[in-house]
């Protein structure tokens, strides 16, 4: 499945924080790390999502190498 695009959201207490749209998952990923150093502290329950912008869904998990 070819991803056009990508999106990188972050939740805290069941509201949508911040939300960024990624042309790969490599931009995906630094959008990420970029969110989480925005912060002055993770609290229990935050989540970091990337979604694929077809329809909402996540992603699946990544493959392990075996």
């Amino acid at each position: 499945m070819a991803l056009d695009r990508l999106i990188v959201k972050f939740h805290r207490g069941g509201r949508e924080i911040e939300a960024e749209p990624a042309g790969s998952g490599e931009r995906a990923l630094k959008i990420g790390l970029l969110m989480l150093a925005r912060l002055d502290d993770l609290q229990a329950g935050d989540t970091l999502q990337c979604l694929a912008d077809i329809d909402g869904r996540p992603l699946p998990p990544p493959r392990k190498k075996q």
